[in-house]
């Protein structure tokens, strides 16, 4: 892009001396964010449904909670503590694809823009299957492995070792349906 960092000195403590690095390009930043597939193109943006999902224990819970405070409707039914539609999510894991299409039909004549809250939705979905919604819009949240372990083995009595190794599994196979999705993708960490 041409753009060159700025340095500055900057005392750093007690008489240590060091530069600052100040970028004037923000792609030079680490925001934490991913956005892949703008989904801003195209006739009646108005209509899709928003899917939040992420490794258990990643932060899903907090980004559900949002949405539904901003006024998106996440579900009838919602647990209020974990802001899951207990109705999708019991779908969902039964893989019953004709009670999924009667509950996402349903959902698009009352919703313009809806969404909903599945942890661990590449363990119950194939990637390609997010068609079945109108216009998905994919969220995906990451965790620090060592983070999602801890908080596991407090409210899972597991070990944190083996939490670790669950949790860096998990991860992977969440950015391998991430990386393959058509749909518009947001990572965030």
């Amino acid at each position: 892009s041409g753009r060159r960092p700025c340095a500055a000195r900057a005392r750093l403590g007690r008489g240590q001396r060091g530069i600052v690095v100040l970028m004037s390009d923000a792609s030079a930043l680490n925001t934490g964010v991913i956005i892949r597939r703008d989904g801003a193109t195209g006739r009646d943006n108005r209509k899709r449904t928003i899917v939040v999902t992420g490794v258990a224990r990643s932060g899903t819970s907090l980004v559900a909670s949002v949405l539904r405070a901003a006024g998106l409707h996440m579900g009838d039914r919602v647990y209020d503590v974990v802001h899951e539609d207990a109705e999708m999510l019991e779908i969902v894991r039964s893989r019953d694809t004709k009670l999924l299409r009667a509950l996402i039909q349903q959902r698009n004549t009352k919703h313009p823009v809806w969404g909903f809250k599945v942890p661990n939705l590449h363990a119950y979905m194939r990637y390609d299957e997010l068609n079945l919604f109108r216009k998905p819009h994919l969220i995906v949240i990451f965790r620090d492995p060592v983070a999602v372990a801890m908080r596991n083995a407090l409210s899972e009595h597991t070990g944190q070792l083996h939490g670790l190794i669950a949790a860096t599994g998990a991860l992977q196979a969440m950015a391998r349906f991430a990386d393959h999705t058509a749909c518009p993708l947001l990572l965030l960490s």
